[in-house]
């Protein structure tokens, strides 16, 4: 660069700053949306958030009049197509290394308009010429290696979703095996409840792969496709998934069964039962011992009860002791233990009407301003009716469970550094601690979340080894400072890594979506 170029270089990235507004304008009055699109990618791209917000709006008229070319079979094809994808997959600042491992999480802004791009993109799929277009884009992007970008691809993967046409299978099934993780999740998603053997074994070896490896992939997919059509009993893939999940239910590891044990779905009950409840008789010999076992215990009890219809309780006893009996082909004594006696009944703590089965929780509350108003016709306000219910469960659950409290509203505060054990005098700590904390300022709740997480600043992932808590239970009175876009890409992008269930509770009639 000749001298004064870094000068020219700062001078020339403020121009498109301020310029970029006019410029998508004046594409987008013009009557040419594709050059809109693009204008508007390639400066997002380069400019990130400091793009000024004000000229997103203009996108709407642009992709709206891109719509209307695609109905109309006006529009260019292959730029169209691969204009809008590269817009539903914008990402400021993210590396292609973190978008390809799954890792990148959209704020509101990109979400916004990451969603009304593939909206297009869907619709341009649902035209009369859909099928065509997206064989283009199957065997174009999303099977074109190297000289396809991987956002441009897991966006054509996220829009083909529902769409079991022959012509992409097999772009999708090469997609599948992709050494970039997040282009083989959106690759799985769209090949998910397709109707094919092929797809079926594929599946199982998938399976299998997730099952020996935590960060191979998100589980949901595979579930979803295997819950109307379970391997049958001799099938050799259902045998060597049943032998894996005997091995991860068991895994000393609460994350690991937590994340493994929802695969036992793609299994039939003869295959499934047995193991289910061997994993429960172990997990509650551990809690009995002092470990943390109650959200895998819970876990493994609602499997058994959708695959059951019944109630039996928690005990492993009365599980194994039915399925005995349910062998047996005695359906009379179904849901009965050996003396006859009625389903288990149990006292279950309950927040606000809640009632999460766990022994390592993080409460994050509101003590925004508006937290100060009177809560029902009770006499006293929000913020005293959240911490008489925080007490009341801790209470309920007992001195086993530990837990911490988070409160936001400008800034998080925490009560502790680490989770403390749910004993009267620490209960009654954390309480004192938060009354001498009241409501005050406004409601942004996402940092408290992210502390709540153990999210690192520096990557934006959750800290795993600082992570203790298996369930957060979250308390907020109305509408957010953040708003709510950024909620459901922060959920897909930590929930199978930590494991953590969100609980959560909105008081007030204010809310926003959050």
């Amino acid at each position: 660069m000749r001298i004064g170029g870094r000068a020219l270089l700062i001078l020339g990235l403020l121009s498109i700053a301020t310029s970029a507004r006019a410029q998508v304008r004046g594409s987008a009055s013009s009557g040419d949306p594709l050059r809109a699109i693009a204008r508007w990618t390639n400066d997002y791209r380069r400019l990130g958030a400091a793009l000024d917000p004000a000229t997103d709006r203009l996108l709407a008229p642009a992709l709206e009049a891109l719509k209307f070319k695609f109905d109309a079979l006006e529009a260019d094809e292959a730029q169209a197509l691969t204009a809008v994808c590269d817009l539903s997959s914008i990402a400021s600042g993210k590396s292609a290394e973190d978008i390809a491992k799954g890792r990148y999480v959209a704020d509101g802004r990109e979400s916004a308009i990451r969603d009304a791009a593939q909206k297009v993109l869907r619709s341009a799929l649902d035209a009369p010429m859909g099928e065509g277009r997206g064989e283009w884009l199957a065997k174009q992007v999303l099977a074109g290696g190297a000289d396809q970008p991987i956002p441009r691809r897991i966006a054509v993967g996220e829009a083909l979703v529902g769409r079991h046409w022959d012509s992409t299978l097999l772009a999708l099934l090469t997609a599948a095996a992709a050494p970039e993780r997040g282009l083989r999740e959106a690759a799985v998603v769209a090949l998910s409840g397709w109707r094919s053997e092929a797809v079926d074994r594929y599946f199982a070896q998938l399976t299998l792969r997730a099952l020996s490896k935590d960060d191979f992939l998100s589980t949901d997919a595979l579930i979803k496709h295997f819950e109307s059509r379970a391997l049958a009993p001799e099938n050799p893939a259902a045998i060597a998934v049943s032998a894996a999940l005997a091995t991860a239910a068991i895994s000393s590891d609460w994350r690991a069964a937590v994340r493994r044990i929802p695969l036992s779905r793609i299994l039939p009950n003869e295959l499934a039962m047995p193991k289910l409840v061997e994993a429960l008789s172990l997990w509650s010999a551990r809690g009995a011992a002092g470990a943390s076992s109650r959200r895998v215990e819970a876990l493994l009890v609602q499997e058994l009860e959708r695959r059951s219809g019944l109630h039996i309780g928690m005990s492993a006893d009365r599980w194994a002791r039915w399925w005995m009996v349910t062998r047996a082909k005695d359906p009379k004594a179904a849901g009965r233990n050996e003396a006859g006696a009625p389903p288990e009944e149990r006292t279950e703590a309950t927040f606000f009407g809640l009632r999460p089965w766990t022994d390592r929780v993080v409460f994050v509350i509101d003590r925004s301003g508006s937290m100060a108003e009177g809560f029902s016709t009770g006499g006293w306000s929000r913020y005293t009716e959240a911490l008489r219910q925080l007490r009341q469960l801790l209470t309920q659950l007992g001195p086993r469970t530990k837990f911490n409290l988070i409160l936001f509203s400008d800034e998080p505060r925490s009560w502790s550094s680490e989770l403390k054990s749910a004993n009267t005098a620490m209960i009654d700590a954390a309480v004192l601690w938060a009354r001498n904390s009241p409501p005050l300022g406004g409601t942004y709740l996402r940092p408290g979340i992210a502390r709540s997480l153990e999210i690192d600043r520096r990557d934006g992932r959750p800290n795993l080894e600082k992570l203790e808590a298996d369930t957060v239970i979250v308390l907020c009175d109305g509408g957010t400072a953040e708003g709510a876009g950024w909620v459901a890409p922060l959920l897909r992008a930590v929930r199978e890594p930590t494991g953590v269930q969100f609980h959560c509770v909105q008081i007030g009639g204010s809310g926003d979506g959050t």
